[in-house]
């Protein structure tokens, strides 16, 4: 698929999914979607448009919501999608893709315990690095260190 015509792709998903925006950057093709709508989105991206590798979902922090961020791969023809849907910042919330992408699991995991964001039904919802009862979520912006001197190695 050129170029082109995974634009008309990201742009079908933003026209089939109400609220959706297509954007390109960086040679990258963006899809932000209402996170109500991402296990759908989720299962159009991989049944009809053929994105079999789900290699990385991260979080980014902004001031009044927490972003979601998916990388798609396509191994087919190389090409990359990125999905995006934010949630609250106050006990987010968001479906799981793991039943889309297995690889979903440690990701989802690893984004829940670091930015808070609940995945509604993944099927293994501990925390993956940190200990049960770390603190904050660690790479929000608004997290101190100042609890977490019993959880620092000592020099002993």
């Amino acid at each position: 698929m050129s170029d082109m015509d995974l634009n008309k792709a990201a742009e079908e998903l933003a026209t089939r999914f109400q609220g959706s925006v297509a954007t390109t950057a960086d040679g990258k093709f963006n899809v932000t979607v209402p996170s109500e709508s991402m296990t759908e989105v989720a299962e159009v991206v991989r049944n009809e448009m053929n994105f079999d590798l789900l290699h990385d979902v991260s979080g980014l922090d902004h001031p009044d919501s927490i972003e979601i961020v998916y990388h798609l791969y396509r191994t087919s023809d190389h090409n990359a999608l990125v999905l995006r849907a934010s949630v609250s910042r106050d006990g987010g919330s968001i479906a799981t893709v793991t039943p889309v992408w297995v690889t979903a699991n440690w990701h989802e995991r690893e984004t829940a315990e670091l930015y808070g964001v609940e995945f509604i039904g993944h099927p293994d919802p501990r925390k993956l690095l940190l200990a049960d009862d770390f603190p904050g979520f660690p790479l929000r912006k608004d997290w101190s260190h100042d609890d977490i001197d019993s959880y620092l190695l000592s020099d002993a």
